[in-house]
């Protein structure tokens, strides 16, 4: 008699529970994929593997979700100390 082999499960591992850390990550990377023109919340919630009416629990509509994916995109931005308005600085970074 041949010894017993542990077999891979056929269920797959648990997914992470949905958070707003989770669909603004998502949200940026369609917008990365699609373009700021072309993103959805149905196509957010489709490659989370949820319903799009669960995206809905986290935030308002697209538009508070493109607020939180540029809040994300812009967290590690940090302005250089130098003379003149940070306002500036910022117009100048997002015509580049």
């Amino acid at each position: 008699m041949e010894p017993k082999t542990a077999r891979a499960s056929a269920t797959p591992a648990p997914k992470p529970p949905l958070s707003l850390q989770r669909i603004t990550e998502a949200a940026l990377a369609q917008i990365d994929q699609r373009g700021l023109d072309a993103w959805s919340l149905r196509d957010v919630a489709r490659s989370l593997g949820v319903y799009p009416t669960a995206i809905y629990w986290y935030v308002g509509g697209k538009n508070q979700l493109l607020s939180e994916v540029c809040a994300l995109a812009m967290r590690t931005v940090t302005p250089p100390r130098r003379k003149g308005r940070w306002q500036d600085w910022l117009r100048e970074l997002f015509r580049r």
